[in-house]
Formats: C-alpha cells, sequence, structure tokens
C-alpha cells in the first residue's frame, strides 16, 4: 500500500516538478511561492507523518543519463546505447527527473535506490530494441518501479513484451504515454 501511495504521489510530482524546475530550498516561505506544487502534493507531509521517503523503494529510470554531480543515491547504472558504465547525462532532461526523485532537499522519495539506463542520447532520441534492453535490465536489477519519462507512437510487439514481462515481475512501469 505504501509503494502504491509512494507511486501516486511520484507520478503527480514529476508531473508538477517537470512544469518548474527545482529552486534550492532557501528559505520555507520562498521556497512554496516559487514552487507551489511541492506544498500542494503535501510532499513534507508524506515525508514527515506518513513516512513515505522511498526507503527500499529500488527505481530504473529509463532516459539521457544523470549527471555525475546530482547528489542522489544512484546504486547503479548502465549505458545501453554503447554498452557501457557510462550513465553521465548529455541532455539533462534524465538529471532533472533524478533530482525530483531523488534529491535530499527536494526530492519527492529522497531515500529512494537509483537504477539509472541511459537508453535516449542528447536530442531525446532512442531506438525500441534500447528500451527493450533497458527493462530486461532493469528486471534484471529486481526493482519495484520502472519509470520511462518518454513515449513513442510506434506499436511495438517487442516492448509490449518487455513492458508485459516486467509486470509479471511485480514491477509497476510508468511511461509519459
Amino acid at each position: 500500500m505504501k509503494l502504491i501511495k509512494l507511486v501516486s504521489s511520484l507520478m503527480c510530482g514529476l508531473i508538477i516538478f517537470s512544469l518548474y524546475f527545482m529552486y534550492e530550498k532557501k528559505s520555507t516561505e520562498a521556497f512554496y511561492q516559487k514552487n507551489w506544487g511541492y506544498q500542494m502534493l503535501q510532499i513534507e507531509t508524506l515525508h514527515q507523518k506518513y513516512g513515505l521517503t522511498g526507503k527500499k523503494v529500488r527505481i530504473a529510470l529509463i532516459d539521457t543519463g544523470v549527471s555525475p554531480s546530482l547528489h542522489i543515491n544512484v546504486v547503479k547504472g548502465i549505458n545501453v546505447l554503447d554498452d557501457s558504465t557510462n550513465f553521465q547525462d548529455d541532455h539533462g532532461h534524465g538529471t532533472h527527473l533524478a533530482g525530483v526523485l531523488g534529491s535530499k532537499q527536494l526530492g519527492i522519495a529522497p531515500d529512494s535506490e537509483l537504477y539509472i539506463v541511459k537508453a535516449l542520447d542528447d536530442n531525446l532520441q532512442g531506438d525500441i530494441s534500447n528500451i527493450v534492453k533497458s527493462i530486461e535490465w532493469s528486471i534484471s536489477q529486481k526493482v519495484d518501479i520502472i519509470l520511462m519519462p518518454f513515449g513513442t507512437f510506434y506499436n511495438s510487439a517487442d516492448l509490449k513484451k518487455a513492458i508485459d514481462l516486467a509486470v509479471s515481475h511485480k514491477i509497476i512501469v510508468v511511461s509519459s504515454v
């Protein structure tokens, strides 16, 4: 039940925070004036009253990678574009979402364990085959949630099969489309 509440809050937060880039929380009043979504979603209440901080929740983020300068709990990561362990972000989209998820100051799930998969290039482009590889890798890591903040207009049997496999492993799969 806590996981479902966290996922619901996570998705609402991602939508709100994606509209408003995160500001450093210097003062509570100034922070809430600039980031009304944080207060509206009652993120502090989720953290403090209900203990919903993402602790022991393993989240795979399939995106453009993550900047190494972001101080979040990245457990492991890969790059399926070149089959390496260099998952450094060369666009910024993945870093932004990883911050929304795992930032110790502003994150919706600051205690979550992030598994980063770089599957999109610096133009936010990627192949379905790489997304399938990303999902398969995420399953092998025994994540609880796979977050794919992108979409496609292509109907792919392979992608559907990979998502179905993840769901059969009791993994929550979330996509923008």
